[in-house]
């Protein structure tokens, strides 16, 4: 092999690494038998994963190398022995799947976008920020975490669930902002019994209390964040109820009977404003109103010091949903966000992204991380994150953290599903992520579930 890429080398540079995993699909649902994609090259027949990433890598050239590549074994199905490649795509989110070998290949850097906006490039190496890791710096670098904090709440003797929640700071405290479900039901019952509530705690190794409800049912799924001038915006999606009673078929955390809501609910994003978490907070308005969906919005957005907004919302499409970008020259701007056309992320496969939190780190880069949803596949890869420099080119790297978390009592925990991920900023500078929330499931049955707290390291 060395011999082989020897002409290869002189031109691109030092040989790349290769990381190879066993039974694992990087493109699972996005390569036609034996054809190529804008997003996925065929590279033909093989007998081995190393003849096929040999072919990915031979085929680089140096504005197009070869970034991953997947290969399945012989006497599987149709596809046995073939070779794909994903050529300047960065796009890593392999699926497990038995029979298939998928590598991530990785070559010296030449710009700080090839460590995901996460690191520095410095003499063809990534040198990744406090609270990321990985190869192209393209993971949370996490740490235990207490199995006690987080948002799990108990009410009359009876737990009540939470699912995931935006977390800003006010004088030195944390506060959460989180979707509750009523009458100690599950996330089942999401449609008809979500309602957005306030919640404090000044450690964050420490578990939230409840401090009030900031708005009723139906009310799902707020982003929250601090504005460089000091203003709290919380964005939420939520449909015209009238008719619909919160289900009561519910019993400590989760779902148990029925929970019958609308037909097709028309949804739509509320935006509310204060100068501070525990308020007075504006009443609620429409900041999206051209466009319902029969989807919640999952609308989430960053605020620039001049007030401007760049977010992402999703919209159904081809059977699935797709992110949009969303902007307005000023958050408090009702009637002027403006839904793009086109599809942000075209490379993934629809209904693989939901859920978004957008955030600025200390460059002034733009962050994006969302839920992995596929609902036919297998679940366990549930966080990805996307990176750009302006807000409005993307770029989609994939992976960023798993179901599996280690807890500071020695335990681990592999959830069912960690969803509506949040990343919770240091206070000092409202641009380090010192912390991830996300709404966790950790029974295969069932919907009873808490936000889940995770820090990373900082060391």
């Amino acid at each position: 092999m060395a011999c082989a890429l020897l002409p290869l080398v002189a031109i691109l540079g030092a040989p790349p690494t290769v990381f190879t995993y066993q039974n694992t699909n990087n493109i699972d649902n996005a390569a036609p038998w034996k054809n190529s994609t804008q997003f996925v090259t065929y590279l033909g027949l093989f007998d081995s994963a190393d003849e096929c990433v040999t072919r990915c890598i031979e085929k680089s050239t140096s504005d197009n190398k070869c970034l991953s590549y997947t290969w399945q074994k012989p006497g599987t199905d149709n596809y046995d022995r073939t070779c794909y490649g994903r050529f300047n795509i960065p796009y890593w989110m392999p699926v497990a799947t038995d029979g298939i070998t998928s590598g991530m290949v990785v070559w010296d850097c030449d710009s700080h976008s090839d460590c995901s906006l996460n690191g520095k490039c410095i003499s063809g190496s990534c040198h990744c920020n406090k609270g990321f890791t990985g190869p192209r710096c393209g993971q949370f670098d996490f740490k235990e975490a207490n199995p006690k904090a987080g948002l799990q709440l108990v009410d009359d003797g009876e737990a009540t669930s939470s699912w995931g929640g935006s977390v800003v700071t006010f004088n030195n405290d944390y506060y959460m902002i989180a979707s509750e479900f009523a009458n100690h039901c599950g996330v089942y019952s999401w449609v008809v019994n979500s309602k957005v509530s306030l919640s404090m705690t000044s450690d964050l190794s420490e578990p939230f209390k409840r401090v009030k409800y900031l708005d009723d049912v139906f009310s799902h799924e707020p982003n929250a964040i601090r504005t460089p001038e000091g203003k709290y915006v919380v964005w939420y999606s939520g449909y015209n109820r009238t008719s619909f009673p919160p289900c009561t078929a519910c019993k400590d955390g989760a779902t148990t009977g029925d929970c019958p809501g609308p037909q097709s609910p028309l949804f739509y994003t509320y935006m509310r404003v204060a100068d501070s978490p525990l308020g007075p907070w504006s009443e609620p308005q429409k900041v999206i109103d051209e466009n319902p969906r029969n989807v919640d919005t999952n609308f989430a957005a960053v605020v620039s010091a001049n007030g401007s907004v760049v977010g992402m919302s999703r919209i159904p499409n081809d059977g699935g949903s797709k992110m949009h970008l969303v902007t307005s020259p000023h958050y408090t701007a009702i009637g002027q966000y403006k839904e793009h056309a086109y599809h942000l992320f075209p490379e993934v496969p629809i209904w693989y992204l939901e859920d978004p939190f957008l955030w600025n780190d200390c460059e002034g880069n733009y962050h994006a991380v969302f839920h992995r949803l596929s609902p036919t596949g297998p679940r366990g890869m549930d966080g990805t994150h996307a990176y750009s420099s302006d807000g409005i080119n993307w770029t989609f790297s994939g992976l960023i953290f798993n179901d599996t978390v280690p807890m500071n009592d020695g335990s681990t925990t592999t959830f069912h599903t960690r969803e509506r991920p949040h990343v919770i900023l240091d206070p000092r500078d409202n641009c380090t992520v010192v912390a991830v929330t996300s709404g966790a499931i950790e029974k295969p049955t069932g919907d009873k579930c808490h936000t889940l707290l995770q820090p990373v390291n900082l060391r």
